[in-house]
């Protein structure tokens, strides 16, 4: 009986479509809000009967994207192109299945002070477009890249990068499109990119995920303080959000351990003197960030001496220092290079030729930036 209720009320639904000349006066019509009336229409879709399109229902675990149809001179459809996407639904069950069964499982090892203590510093680790899951054939864009590289590289630079030392905290920054693809699709959201994939997409999120608590634990055993910052990216915006939850679930217990989850595209932090900004680095010129940082963040820019905004996307380095404005101090904009080896789409298009490398920053609470670390891809899986 609810079935044909349901029949009947999407058939209602694409009747009153059709007579009113709004969809509010329609919705009106039935006694519905506009968005339930919505929901009643894409349901016609997804059950094959909107006479606009062809009589197929939308595949279990898909959503409607868009779609071409072609019509006879009578009006009926001949056939149709549909584009669809994994259902959003879908990916959540998915996530939440995850962060149930990593809740509060991760476990550190009591911190122990090493003999090269800095107490006063602060070990800044940016894993910047690591793109785990891209596939690249050596044959074609002159490297090889895939899962088990990408998880190599990235582990070994964190260990690189924290060496002998202990440090009073150390931030591990995952600064976006940490994986290569959003969902199954392979395609970037956006511009629909079609991406070379290592993979089926539910083993590149558990292979994602372990390379991210390994590194956080590895933090752990450098510093009393661990922090996490996943910023997402173009490639992986919704991957990007759930990872951090999963993190987050599995280091629920530990208390060294924090992972930011604030929704904002652009995270700040400070360290005594110094200010740091992290964020992607695909949506705002570069010779705005200046401004946006000073406006976004007023407090922490008139409480340090030692600003940095550190960035990804454009997979090279490339750094913009302000000049001082009379009695206000600037801030030095850092595009970080990408850990990832240029891909068929990046060889077709030229960008090739950049040493892939990731970056990491050694900050003193008084003094600012003491040390710049680049550990090239060559040395991290040399490691």
């Amino acid at each position: 009986m609810t079935t044909n209720n349901t029949q009947q009320e999407v058939t209602k639904a694409l009747e009153l479509v059709q007579v009113y000349p709004t969809k509010k006066e329609a919705a009106e019509a039935m006694g519905l809000s506009v968005h339930a009336f919505g929901r009643r229409l894409r349901k016609a879709k997804d059950m094959g009967l909107d006479p606009a399109l062809a009589p197929a229902p939308i595949t279990h675990g898909m959503e409607f994207k868009s779609t071409t149809v072609q019509y006879d001179s009578e009006g009926n459809v001949i056939q149709e192109w549909r584009r669809l996407l994994p259902e959003a639904q879908g990916l959540q069950d998915f996530v939440a299945g995850l962060v149930e069964s990593v809740q509060g499982k991760g476990k550190t090892s009591k911190y122990k002070q090493r003999k090269d203590n800095q107490e006063d510093v602060m070990k800044e680790i940016c894993i910047n477009d690591a793109h785990i899951g891209r596939l690249c054939w050596g044959a074609e864009s002159g490297r090889d890249y895939d899962l088990e590289i990408a998880k190599k590289a990235v582990l070994n630079a964190v260990d690189i990068a924290l060496g002998n030392a202990s440090y009073g905290k150390v931030t591990l920054v995952f600064g976006g499109d940490t994986m290569h693809a959003d969902n199954r699709s392979a395609r970037t959201e956006k511009s629909g990119h079609a991406l070379d994939m290592d993979g089926r997409y539910s083993k590149i999120v558990g292979v994602t995920r372990t390379v991210m608590q390994e590194a956080i634990l590895r933090c752990t055993k450098s510093a009393p303080e661990v922090e996490v910052v996943v910023i997402s990216g173009n490639h992986d915006w919704h991957a990007s959000v759930c990872l951090r939850h999963i993190v987050d679930a599995f280091f629920s217990d530990c208390e060294n351990v924090s992972v930011d989850m604030s929704p904002a595209p652009r995270v700040c932090r400070t360290w005594g003197n110094v200010m740091m900004v992290w964020a992607h680095g695909d949506c705002v010129r570069a010779n705005k960030w200046p401004e946006v940082v000073a406006a976004e963040f007023p407090q922490q820019w008139a409480e340090t001496k030692y600003r940095f905004v550190h960035l990804g996307h454009i997979h090279h380095r490339k750094t913009f220092a302000t000049q001082p404005i009379q009695a206000m101090p600037g801030v030095t904009v850092e595009f970080l290079d990408a850990l990832c080896t240029p891909d068929s789409w990046h060889c077709e298009h030229g960008y090739v030729g950049i040493t892939p490398a990731t970056q990491a920053f050694t900050h003193h609470k008084e003094w600012g930036m003491i040390d710049t670390q680049t550990i090239t891809l060559d040395r991290a899986l040399a490691q």
